[in-house]
């Protein structure tokens, strides 16, 4: 069974997403921003991190992204976002990748959108995996 954390600054939200990726049968851990979420992944791999793009306190989505590529933890990162002008910003798996993403979920999200992008997060992580 996959692990998924989910991390969101907001505690509604945090609930809401992770009930959500749930359904699926996935495994949830959760995290109230970057910063408990890169505490939580120095002890406990997870497959997948599903994040809020705006958290307070400079704690968003993409620079946790950065960070995690920063420290060598090769995982999936699939953006949550209410902001949908970022189309051009993310409109190729390559533009994705240069911001350390596997995908984005615009906010607010069908539960079917949040689950084909996990599991093409993890299609892609077992294919990495594979070819190593």
């Amino acid at each position: 069974m996959a692990k998924i954390l989910v991390v969101d600054d907001d505690p509604d939200s945090l609930v809401m997403t992770a009930r959500a990726a749930s359904r699926e049968g996935f495994e949830i851990l959760t995290a109230y921003g970057a910063q408990q979420a890169l505490t939580l992944l120095a002890n406990q791999p997870v497959d997948v991190v599903l994040s809020d793009n705006c958290m307070p306190f400079h704690d968003d989505g993409l620079r946790l992204a950065a960070e995690l590529q920063t420290r060598g933890i090769n995982i999936p990162v699939i953006l949550l976002t209410g902001y949908s002008d970022l189309d051009h910003r993310f409109d190729s798996p390559e533009k994705l990748a240069t911001f350390g993403l596997s995908g984005y979920v615009e906010k607010p999200f069908h539960i079917t959108d949040l689950h084909a992008a996990i599991d093409a997060a993890l299609a892609q992580k077992n294919l990495v995996q594979s070819d190593s």
